[in-house]
This record gives structure tokens, sequence and C-alpha cells, in this order.
């Protein structure tokens, strides 16, 4: 077996940190400001309730491909729902 550093993947994370501090900050502006008062609760709720569902999906895909020889899988599904998500 080839082994690996953790420490790349390690500063990728710690760098990717901010910019998803900046993306929820903008998405909290963006629901204050472009949503109206009666809606907010029902649009944060349904925002949370998304966010757990693809949480919850994550967490079911990284059991059903554990192992490293999931790990391709795993990758190739982030990136399309990256894409997706970009559309």
């Amino acid at each position: 077996l080839e082994s690996y550093s953790a420490a790349p993947m390690l500063c990728f994370v710690t760098l990717s940190r901010p910019f998803l501090w900046t993306f929820d900050i903008a998405m909290v502006s963006v629901l204050q400001e472009g949503v109206p008062r009666r809606w907010r609760g029902k649009a944060a709720s349904a925002q949370s309730v998304a966010c757990q569902l693809f949480e919850s999906s994550i967490s079911a895909l990284a059991v059903a491909l554990s192992g490293s020889g999931g790990f391709p899988a795993l990758a190739c599904i982030s990136l399309a729902a990256l894409v997706l998500a970009a559309l």
C-alpha cells in the first residue's frame, strides 16, 4: 500500500473554512433582505431541512461506500453535486 499524508487534506479543509463562513453570512443576508418577514421562518426551516437531508445522504453514502475502493465514487458524487449546485 502506498502511504499518503493527511496534511494536504487538512490544509485544504482549513483554507476552505473562511469561504464557507462567507457563504453562510451571504446566505443569511439574502434570506433576511430578500424574503418577506412573514415567510422567513418557513424559508429558514425549509433550508434547514434540506441541509439535514443532504447531510444524512452524505453520511449514508460514506457508510455504503466505505473503504479505499469507494473513494473515487464518493469524489465523483461530490463533484457532481458541486456542478449541479453551481447551475
